[in-house]
């Protein structure tokens, strides 16, 4: 357990110094752009890889399709483009669906599909660096993942990430928002949660009056 924890310690100090280049650089383009940071709850999700499905525990129903992974996702977007593309920092803890700490730290783009009234979507694409405790403990595991191995953790340099979200404006600062996002091999996930406004940029060249100025 200290091996894994240590693990992630140090994944975090890296991605966290190049986390603080980035924006520095970000910041220094354009001083008065956006941000916003969301936190969001997933549990469960869809399958399409069952080759080690005798492994799994946390499974809905008997079914191996539905995996029960209890997951806390945090995000934090800086705008580069006006409101509709934005820089995207991610990072998601997995209690996964062998009972193993599963994480994934990684950077996507966001844009913006459409925004009317308290209502706005958008979807994302990006990667990832996937790590685990590892699995090969268990003698019948195929790791059809194609997962790298160091000690008691097993992981994947790059591995794409990509979501579809649905935003619903609760006030000026607050969003209540749904997903459906792809970040671990062959599994979609339904989450949901509350997206917090930083900074935002309002718009007066908007007719109606009450509407939201932007999302």
């Amino acid at each position: 357990m200290r091996t894994i924890f240590s693990y992630f310690y140090k994944k975090y100090i890296l991605i966290r110094k190049q986390l603080h280049i980035i924006f520095f650089l970000l910041i220094s383009v354009n001083t008065f752009s956006q941000s916003n940071m969301s936190l969001k709850l997933s549990s469960l999700g869809y399958s399409f890889a069952n080759e080690n499905a005798n492994l799994y525990n946390n499974i809905l129903a008997n079914n191996a399709n539905l995996p029960i992974e209890p997951s806390l996702i945090f995000n934090y977007d800086y705008f580069i483009s006006d409101d509709k593309l934005s820089l995207n920092f991610k990072q998601i803890i997995i209690y996964d669906r062998v009972s193993k700490l599963t994480g994934l730290t990684g950077f996507s783009f966001r844009q913006r599909l459409f925004n009317y009234y308290k209502h706005s979507m958008n979807i994302s694409l990006g990667a990832s660096i996937y790590y685990r405790q590892t699995w090969e403990i268990f003698s019948e595991y195929k790791n059809v993942e194609n997962l790298l191995s160091s000690e008691s953790i097993q992981y994947k340099p790059v591995s794409p990430t990509a979501g579809i979200e649905y935003a619903y404006m609760l006030n000026k600062t607050l969003d209540f928002i749904v997903g459906i996002d792809y970040f671990q091999f062959k599994t979609l996930n339904l989450d949901f949660g509350f997206r917090y406004w930083i900074s935002k940029k309002i718009r007066n060249n908007r007719k109606c009056i009450s509407c939201p100025t932007f999302h």
